[in-house]
């Protein structure tokens, strides 16, 4: 149960790390591509919108495991060191 809690921690922060590279990023490199006709946009103009829609739900896919799994690794080594201090 205490480990849940980390992970559930971990995945939710991961969705807002998500959340702001949707809200911050994207508009900046658009906001650049129209300034700067060279500058390279990672390939957002030319992802349709079907695979727009994909290529931000594997994104988020991505991070919230990925915190999510930092979550569970952090309960555990939180879990231990308490245990070894206590002890």
């Amino acid at each position: 149960e205490f480990n849940k809690t980390y992970m559930i921690l971990g995945a939710i922060s991961g969705f807002f790390i998500w959340l702001s590279f949707c809200i911050i990023f994207i508009p900046l490199v658009w906001i650049f591509t129209l300034i700067n006709k060279n500058y390279y946009d990672y390939g957002i103009s030319y992802l349709n919108p079907f695979l727009a829609i994909l290529f931000f739900i594997m994104i988020s896919t991505v991070y919230v495991s990925t915190n999510a799994v930092s979550g569970l690794f952090l309960g555990f080594i939180y879990k231990f060191i308490k245990g070894k201090t206590n002890g």
